[in-house]
């Protein structure tokens, strides 16, 4: 048996092999094809940024991370007023 590693994560492969002799090479085996597992995204959301600002509200945007490593299901927004050391969360299904 054998560990293949350093695969990407959330990615799908396709793994064959063959048996080899002093003579040559066997024909190849059926592949098969497997996806690794989700993980945490790598790397933050993108180009997050306000659109609008009223007396009450703020209209977010963003871009899904670069490296997502799976599928998104929620992004988590913390805010608080400026100086202040209580967070408010909400969160955003993905």
């Amino acid at each position: 048996s054998y560990n293949v590693s350093s695969l990407e994560k959330y990615t799908n492969y396709e793994i064959r092999m063959r048996a080899s002799t002093s003579v040559g090479n066997g024909p190849y085996s059926t592949p098969i094809y497997q996806r690794t597992l989700e993980d945490r995204p790598d790397d933050p959301p993108g180009s997050f940024r306000s659109l609008s600002v009223t007396s009450t509200t703020a209209s977010l945007t963003w871009m899904q991370p670069t490296r997502p490593n799976g599928i998104i299901r929620r992004y988590e927004i913390v805010y608080s007023e400026k100086d202040s050391h209580l967070n408010e969360t909400v969160a955003v299904t993905g």
